[in-house]
């Protein structure tokens, strides 16, 4: 596909532009932004394609996308805020904030450990659906009271790929008094003039690119069967890290992985849901933060950089240095099946996807 592609990079980033490219001309890219920060500079800032398939729209400097898991990022961020001012420990029981949260065996279990995905509490078993999340709280909060950790906490590692976000949201509103997403656009965002929400505001609802899941046909007909296969393609040519555990998602009912992504049900329309309005307004902070990649990239400047970004302080430099050793690792996490680790719910990731300076943190995310 060819597409127009805008902005700027630095002089030496000229082979982002070449990859950025690539995307669209190899790699069937619909729409896409890019922006990395050096410092106080903006040394890559492209964006190019379009928005919608229907309409055609352009892709904008300010285009707004769902970041799926690059939400938790977010979310990490603003815990380091309250670390950072003391209002939480996070070597405290989560008890402590959340009266009753200890039954079904997480006596033991720390705001750490649940950070750092080590609580054993990577799966909701009870059936609810994500519009339970909004529509019924109450049911949602009893269903993460009665999950019963899945091996005991602290002696492993599982990525909870929708429970953290679950867990991670009533936590942070028990501690506040208000949701993440409110305290991240107040305390954070806002002050760096960073293009990121959680809790997508209406009225900037046509600044979001339309997100195009791949089908379960494409899935069924194309990946499944070279999974089970001999090659695999992209990020499944490595049976033993990505490949694993895609393939223990779709065949393995008994598995963590499986069962990491099962609860909340998405419903009619699976991901494609995020789409909708109200599925922008909500908080679901595990997944439907919109960004900008400068926003994006504006937040991670600022956590970069000892906690300021063009004159403006969100964290303490003591704060960010706490980031930079890896407090959980596992060779093989129990969900992800590769070698991962978290620290205060930021991705220490392993050195083919992140830099290889072992201090550097973050967090990915399908479509971010």
């Amino acid at each position: 596909m060819s597409a127009s592609i805008h902005g700027t990079v630095a002089p030496g980033f000229e082979p982002v532009l070449d990859v950025f490219r690539d995307n669209f001309t190899e790699r069937d890219e619909l729409g896409a932004a890019f922006a990395v920060w050096q410092g106080d500079e903006l040394v890559v800032d492209l964006w190019g394609g379009v928005t919608d398939r229907d309409t055609l729209r352009p892709w904008e400097s300010d285009t707004l996308a769902t970041v799926f898991s690059a939400t938790k990022g977010m979310v990490a961020a603003a815990f380091l805020l309250l670390t950072d001012r003391g209002e939480v420990d996070l070597d405290a029981p989560v008890e402590q904030y959340w009266p009753g949260f200890s039954a079904h065996g997480k006596a033991d279990v720390t705001v750490r450990m649940l950070l750092e995905h080590r609580a054993g509490l990577c799966a909701v078993d009870r059936a609810i659906r994500v519009d339970d999340t909004w529509e019924d709280p109450d049911l949602t909060e009893t269903a993460l009271v009665a999950q019963e950790p899945l091996w005991k906490p602290g002696t492993g590692q599982g990525y909870g790929a929708t429970a953290w976000g679950l867990y991670a949201g009533v936590l942070f509103q028990k501690i506040t008094g208000e949701t993440v997403g409110t305290f991240l656009r107040r305390e954070i965002t806002e002050p760096l003039g960073a293009d990121v929400f959680l809790g997508t505001p209406s009225d900037l609802h046509d600044r979001v690119a339309t997100t195009y899941p791949i089908d379960p046909a494409t899935i069924a007909t194309v990946l499944l069967p070279k999974i089970v296969g001999a090659q695999l393609p992209g990020v499944f040519h490595r049976p033993d890290l990505e490949g694993e555990a895609f393939s223990r998602l779709l065949l393995d009912r008994a598995s963590d992985t499986h069962r990491a992504f099962i609860h909340p049900v998405m419903g009619k329309g699976r991901l494609s849901r995020v789409n909708e309005a109200r599925m922008r307004t909500v908080e679901l902070p595990w997944m439907n933060a919109t960004a900008s990649a400068r926003g994006l990239a504006q937040v991670y400047a600022a956590l970069a950089n000892k906690g300021r970004h063009l004159g403006t302080k969100v964290w303490r430099k003591a704060a960010i240095d706490a980031l930079t050793p890896v407090s959980s690792w596992a060779y093989k996490d129990r969900v992800l099946c590769k070698p991962l680790g978290f620290n205060q719910g930021f991705q220490k990731e392993e050195l083919h996807l992140f830099s290889p300076d072992s201090a550097s943190f973050g967090h990915t995310g399908a479509g971010g």
